[in-house]
């Protein structure tokens, strides 16, 4: 029948998204790591790496995408605007929160990436590591929310 093969397909959709985005966000830990790890080959590195600064932005980052997504989407769907204290809007305020918590950790990263370039003396890999992280996790949580929307595949 067509309505069980638009769930399947759904589904499908579902799981892929999933996929892709475990490893958009796998991958950019993966490349900060890396970077973090190469500079310790280097000579001169920037003291964020080392004091934390650095790792601050992809921890904020990784903390929205687990808040986006720990709510179920059709709970943000539902009927009813801002107004009330129903589950609606609470689930509404939640999703705004994460996506603010998002972009701040995008936000610093740039912040980073732009400084560190600016920096001639210090070796920059750890910029392009840290401003890769942050892309991917927030790609990540953007692709995951986007598959899983609705029915059965909704959280």
């Amino acid at each position: 029948s067509p309505s069980m093969m638009e769930s399947e397909s759904s589904t499908r959709a579902a799981s892929l998204g999933s996929a892709v985005a475990g490893i958009a966000c796998a991958t950019g830990w993966y490349l900060f790591i890396g970077a973090a790890l190469e500079a310790g080959n280097r000579v001169n590195v920037a003291a964020g790496l080392t004091s934390g600064a650095y790792w601050a932005p992809g921890i904020i980052g990784t903390v929205g995408l687990a808040m986006l997504n720990a709510v179920n989407w059709e709970s943000v769907t539902d009927d009813g605007g801002l107004s009330g204290d129903g589950s609606s809007t609470k689930a509404k305020v939640w999703v705004t929160l994460s996506l603010v918590v998002m972009f701040s950790a995008l936000g610093g990263a740039l912040w980073i990436f732009v400084q560190e370039l600016s920096n001639q003396v210090v070796w920059q890999g750890v910029a392009y590591g840290v401003l890769a992280q942050n892309v991917l996790i927030f790609t990540a949580g953007i692709v995951f929310r986007l598959c899983r929307r609705h029915g059965d595949n909704a959280f």
